[in-house]
């Protein structure tokens, strides 16, 4: 399966975006198709798999965060 998380930005360690991460990394070993797409991303603090597409867009960081799944096919 092509599954896709959006978020605005993963910069900030724990919540959400730790499981952002953590389901991303898990998913691409089960071999499913991953890409994440985020403003900006803390490359110290959030480690992705080998495999998993990353596509940072950049822009100003809004002040909470928010993550939405997409999920193709």
């Amino acid at each position: 399966m092509k599954i896709t998380f959006v978020t605005t930005h993963l910069t900030i360690y724990g919540g959400g975006s730790k499981f952002l991460v953590d389901y991303a990394n898990e998913l691409i070993k089960r071999g499913h198709e991953i890409t994440v797409v985020s403003q900006k991303i803390n490359y110290k603090h959030f480690q992705f798999d080998k495999g998993i597409e990353i596509i940072e867009i950049g822009g100003p960081l809004p002040s909470s965060a928010y993550i939405g799944l997409i999920l193709l096919e």
